[in-house]
């Protein structure tokens, strides 16, 4: 799918300096262990020097896999031939907060990766109909892509009951991705089902 689709844009294309490579520089891959020894992949976001915003349902989860034993951040997964640049960070199984209904929770990160990597500016505000949007995110768990064709706020509504309606193609995987302005670079929302 990620090859067939010109919407997926890998993100080591891009030059170190870009807009687009600054801007993902603060997102990365969520790693998520269960007691039953399944695996899966999310998205998260650095927002502080050691918190990290993500989906609910990523972490503490719902439960259809077990409890979760083991949480770690991959910062700088641009490509699987070249890790040289990538760095892993513990984070806490116990979200500092979080909530089921709006599908979120922030953890602690251990080793500080906000001071090393930066954190997404979070700019709320509601897009306008048709707004042009971007998605960083680690599609079905690969290196680090952005999804900028197509990728828009809803129209007519772009917010109905609070959650960002949007046009932006995804994997399992970009859940926990954050939702950026194309004209702003804040983060207006946070992805969390396709």
């Amino acid at each position: 799918v990620l090859a067939r689709n010109p919407n997926f844009e890998p993100l080591n294309v891009y030059p170190p300096d870009s807009r687009i490579r600054r801007l993902s520089r603060p997102v990365g891959r969520l790693d998520v262990r269960f007691a039953s020894g399944r695996f899966m992949t999310c998205t998260a976001s650095v927002i502080g020097a050691d918190q990290l915003l993500t989906n609910h349902h990523c972490v503490p989860g719902t439960g259809r896999h077990g409890e979760v034993t083991d949480v770690s951040l991959l910062m700088g997964y641009y490509s699987e031939t070249d890790t040289a640049g990538v760095k892993r960070y513990r984070a806490r199984v116990r979200p500092l907060e979080a909530n089921e209904g709006g599908d979120y929770a922030i953890l602690q990160v251990d080793g500080r990766p906000g001071d090393a990597w930066g954190t997404v500016r979070l700019d709320p505000a509601a897009p306008r109909p048709g707004e042009p949007l971007l998605l960083v995110h680690h599609p079905a768990g690969r290196p680090k892509h952005v999804t900028r064709g197509n990728c828009r706020a809803g129209r007519p509504i772009p917010v109905r009951d609070g959650e960002l309606l949007h046009k932006c193609d995804t994997l399992p995987g970009s859940s926990g991705a954050p939702i950026f302005s194309a004209d702003s670079d804040g983060a207006l929302a946070l992805h969390y089902a396709g």
